[in-house]
């Protein structure tokens, strides 16, 4: 025992510190939390940056890690010692894995909506519908976030340069497409708004160098990376497939 009571010092400076109430300090202050005006009854409750009430599904929830949320061991540890009062261990096991499978199923979700964004049928139609839609709503947001529209940028290009190529500087009687440039000019005042909404995100210096420092290929590169990325699909592209490669072949 007396060895014990020497190491118990120790023991507890090797333990996760929670942080002390400030209600406990004080004989005036009753101990209770109110949620402030506004939040819903289930929310985590916050004081002073540290968390003092939620409900049990809200508290099970921050267990697990999001995109922007991870969990520290202090919360860790302090749920894990007071849960048994509320729920039996097995039923946490099961609650996060539902929550783990739920965000496994939006990720997905998620993908699935790019791929179909992204379908080149009917001239991208699904994706310029959707930047139609951004574009629209950018136009009534109120917070950066809301205004932040991303074009893909390669397709933005092919738009200008068709709509340069395929329709003439003038007309047959002589007179000045104006509209053909009213349209280009449209479409570069609208990228150049994009452009100066502030970003409410973070940079990521990793991916800002990679961006600054990596490699511009050539278009014959960009086919080559991608067939070997994603082989072809169909009698078109495995007829580009074959004559890229007999390209490639008689070049070396």
């Amino acid at each position: 025992m007396a060895k014990l009571k020497g190491n118990l010092p120790l023991l507890m400076e090797s333990m996760p510190q929670t942080p002390i109430f400030p209600s406990m300090l004080g004989s005036a202050c009753s101990g209770q939390v109110q949620p402030e005006m506004g939040e819903q009854c289930g929310d985590p409750v916050f004081q002073d940056g540290c968390l003092v009430s939620g409900s049990l599904e809200a508290l099970i929830e921050r267990l697990v890690p999001t995109l922007d949320y991870y969990p520290d061991r202090t919360y860790i540890f302090t749920f894990l010692l007071s849960a048994r009062v509320f729920i039996h261990p097995h039923e946490i096991l099961a609650k996060v894995g539902q929550i783990c499978i739920k965000q496994k199923q939006q990720l997905e979700a998620g993908t699935e909506a790019d791929k179909h964004h992204m379908d080149p049928s009917s001239n991208f139609c699904n994706y310029r519908t959707a930047l139609q839609g951004a574009t629209q709503r950018s136009q009534s947001a109120n917070s950066s976030r809301e205004k932040i529209v991303i074009p893909v940028f390669n397709l933005f290009i092919k738009d200008i340069f068709f709509l340069h190529k395929i329709h003439a500087n003038r007309l047959p009687n002589g007179h000045i497409n104006f509209k053909k440039f009213m349209e280009i000019s449209r479409q570069i005042h609208d990228f150049l708004t994009w452009k100066q909404v502030e970003c409410p995100f973070e940079k990521d210096k990793k991916i800002h160098t990679y961006l600054l420092t990596s490699p511009i290929y050539t278009e014959e590169a960009l086919f080559v990376a991608s067939f070997e990325n994603e082989g072809p699909d169909n009698h078109m592209e495995k007829d580009s497939w074959k004559t890229l490669r007999s390209t490639l072949l008689n070049r070396a």
